[in-house]
C-alpha cells in the first residue's frame, strides 16, 4: 500500500497525505517570520515617524525661541523706540473717532500727522456759534514738520488749517512757539496789543500762547478764522 502511495502521489504526496502536520507546522513557521518581519518593519517606520515628528517640533520650538530672543534683544538696544509708539498708540485713541474719519475722508491724513507732543493734543468747543460741539486739534505738516491746528466743524465736516505750513496773523505758519492753549468762552474781548478795536465774537476762540512772551485768540467771523493779538 505504501508503495502503491509512492508511485501514484509521489514523494511529495505522500509527504502531505502521511505528514500533513508537518508541512501545517512548517507553513505556521514561516507566516510567523514573514508577520515578524512585517512588524518590524511597521515598528522601524513608526519609530522614525516618530523621530522625525520630535524633531520638527524640536526644531519649531528653537525657532520660537530664537524670535522672543531676538525681539527682546532689540527691545534692549532701542526700549524707547518701542515706548514711544505705544504712547503715541494710546494717545491717538483718545482722539473722536469722527475727527479720524474726517482726517481720512477729506485726505487730511495724506498731508498731516497728530501731533501729540502738546497737552492737551485736541481742544472742543462751539467755535462758530452753531450749538455744536467742534474740535481743534494740533497737527504737523509732513513735508515740512511745521506745527499748527486744524479745526473741524461738528456736523459739516468743514477743516480749517492754521498755521502748519499756511500763515494766520502774527503766529506764522509754524505754531512751534506755542507753549499752551486753550479754549476761551464766548463774552467781551479785552483790547488787544494794537490799535485794533476787540472782535464780536459769535462762539468759543482758541486761546494761544507762548509763555511769559506773547498772546493771541484765534476767532471764527463767520466765513474764516481770524488771529487777534492779545499781549506781546
Amino acid at each position: 500500500m505504501v508503495n502503491f502511495y509512492f508511485a501514484y502521489f509521489g514523494r511529495g504526496k505522500i509527504d502531505t497525505i502521511i505528514y500533513p502536520y508537518k508541512r501545517l507546522k512548517k507553513m505556521i513557521h514561516l507566516g510567523k517570520i514573514g508577520i515578524g518581519r512585517k512588524l518590524g518593519q511597521f515598528k522601524s517606520v513608526q519609530s522614525q515617524f516618530n523621530y522625525m515628528e520630535f524633531y520638527n517640533i524640536g526644531a519649531i520650538f528653537m525657532i520660537v525661541r530664537l524670535f522672543a530672543f531676538l525681539i527682546f534683544l532689540e527691545f534692549l538696544i532701542c526700549p524707547s523706540a518701542y515706548s514711544d509708539e505705544y504712547h503715541d498708540f494710546l494717545l491717538k485713541l483718545n482722539i473722536p473717532y469722527w475727527v479720524k474719519k474726517t482726517f481720512r475722508k477729506n485726505g487730511i491724513i495724506n498731508n498731516y500727522d497728530y501731533y501729540l507732543e502738546l497737552n492737551p493734543m485736541y481742544l472742543r468747543g462751539d467755535f462758530n456759534g452753531d450749538a455744536a460741539p467742534d474740535i481743534a486739534i494740533m497737527v504737523k505738516e509732513k513735508l515740512s514738520n511745521k506745527l499748527g491746528i486744524i479745526v473741524i466743524h461738528f456736523g459739516s465736516n468743514d477743516t480749517f488749517i492754521l498755521g502748519a505750513g499756511k500763515k494766520i496773523g502774527d503766529g506764522g505758519d509754524n505754531f512751534k512757539w506755542m507753549t499752551n492753549w486753550s479754549v476761551m468762552r464766548k463774552g467781551k474781548v479785552g483790547k488787544g496789543a494794537d490799535e485794533t478795536p476787540p472782535p464780536s465774537l459769535k462762539g468759543e476762540t482758541l486761546f494761544v500762547e507762548k509763555a511769559e512772551s506773547a498772546s493771541a485768540i484765534i476767532y471764527w467771523d463767520g466765513e474764516e478764522y481770524v488771529w487777534y493779538q492779545q499781549g506781546d
